[in-house]
């Protein structure tokens, strides 16, 4: 019995604690769209020539890019893609200032596109550079060849990326490094060489392979056991 009532108190003590706190005002809760709506704007970048600025927003409540010079007021802003869809999360400037680039897949099937819209003119268009079955990745690219991009296609076989040489003028590429089967991506030089690679091996471990140019063959350069990796 004295134990009983010795827990009188605290039990009190509770039930006052818990009455406050069903009592109190809480604030409301942060709507849906706040957490998993669109963006206003992201990805703000200026081009390599610092006259235009670009951001992706959206429009007709999709994300597209917008462009507008910098000297103009918000008002002046357009967007330069249309994409109904899926919209588009990340792009980057084409070092001439006058085009940017975005990789898109097709209704989420992941397999990527690198598509160019031209910052001018009143209706641009949208061109894929990387046209057919396929999936595109970006390796390099460097403002001294403000016209090419080094990128990686699994057209030959979907297991795996060969590297090539994309001229974004004319879309002609150059294959520049076959993949052998356990390469998992490339790196190239600042001159837009391919001369190093992650391979992966059969038996869990990696390795690094550098060649001195793209004439040359692969050597190993240093690797990581399957216990280390």
């Amino acid at each position: 019995m004295l134990l009983a009532m010795n827990k009188l108190p605290l039990l009190f003590a509770i039930f006052l604690l818990s009455a406050s706190a069903a009592s109190r005002d809480f604030p409301a809760l942060i709507p849906r769209a706040v957490l998993f709506g669109n963006p206003e704007r992201i990805l703000p970048q200026v081009s390599p020539d610092g006259t235009m600025l670009a951001w992706i927003a959206p429009a007709h409540a999709v994300l597209n890019i917008w462009v507008r010079e910098i000297d103009k007021p918000a008002a002046a802003a357009r967007a330069i893609t249309a994409d109904p869809k899926r919209g588009i999360r990340d792009f980057f400037w084409q070092y001439d200032s006058k085009h940017v680039i975005y990789l898109q897949d097709h209704d989420g099937d992941e397999n990527w596109h690198l598509y160019q819209v031209p910052v001018s003119g009143s209706t641009p268009q949208v061109r894929d550079l990387t046209p057919g079955k396929l999936q595109a990745r970006i390796i390099a690219r460097s403002p001294d060849f403000p016209d090419h991009v080094v990128i990686a296609l699994n057209e030959r076989d979907a297991r795996f990326h060969d590297a090539y040489l994309l001229d974004l003028n004319t879309v002609e590429r150059k294959l520049v490094a076959r993949n052998p089967g356990d390469i998992e991506y490339y790196i190239a030089d600042k001159k837009l060489h391919v001369r190093a690679a992650l391979a992966r091996l059969k038996d869990g471990s990696a390795e690094i392979r550098v060649r001195d140019n793209e004439q040359s063959p692969w050597r190993r350069l240093t690797g990581w056991s399957a216990d280390e990796v």
